[in-house]
């Protein structure tokens, strides 16, 4: 609980700092911090109170941004499922993994808000300088991945509550015939 109410802090002051860079900087060139405290979430949250923060994250968004309710919630759940399916099988609590990760999986939350807002008619559809925006903020989301999540690893390690973490599993493996899993 307390790890998930740790990072739910950092998601309100991570929400807070991209405003006020959002004032400075381009938009490619501001990271979307609430994507990868999502992630981090997903690697070091257990499965109940990631799920929540990531909700939460995501609606806070949605409010702050404009957006229409529910939409980065939702794609912020499929991150969330998709970063602990692919954490069994790549590791990704390490750098290389962590920011391959957050680089392809940023253009696809940005097309599926484009996709989402066209759906249900409340903005364009993606033009080139978008798609542009896209590719620039997965590189500046890449670099800035390890490094926010290894920051909520150590903040949800510091609160005592850290999941151990998975291997395997149903990617991992195969079981012997007899279906049980022999010992490492």
């Amino acid at each position: 609980m307390r790890g998930a109410l740790l990072v739910l802090f950092l998601g309100a002051l991570a929400l807070m700092l991209q405003g006020a860079l959002a004032t400075f900087l381009p938009p490619a060139l501001c990271p979307d911090l609430r994507l990868l405290l999502v992630i981090g979430a997903a690697l070091h949250l257990g499965a109940a109170s990631g799920l929540l923060v990531t909700a939460a994250l995501g609606y806070g968004t949605d409010l702050l941004s404009g957006a229409l309710l529910g939409q980065n919630a939702f794609l912020g759940l499929l991150v969330f499922a998709a970063a602990r399916a692919v954490d069994g099988t790549l590791e990704l609590r390490r750098p290389i993994p962590t920011a391959i990760f957050a680089a392809v999986v940023s253009p696809l939350c940005g097309l599926g808000l484009t996709g989402l807002s066209w759906l249900f008619g409340a903005g364009p559809p993606l033009d080139l300088h978008a798609a542009l925006v896209l590719g620039l903020q997965a590189l500046v989301n890449a670099v800035c991945a390890p490094f926010v999540i290894s920051a909520v690893g150590e903040g949800v390690g510091w609160t005592g509550e850290a999941e151990a973490p998975r291997r395997g599993g149903s990617l991992g493996r195969p079981t012997p015939l007899g279906g049980a899993r022999s010992p490492r």
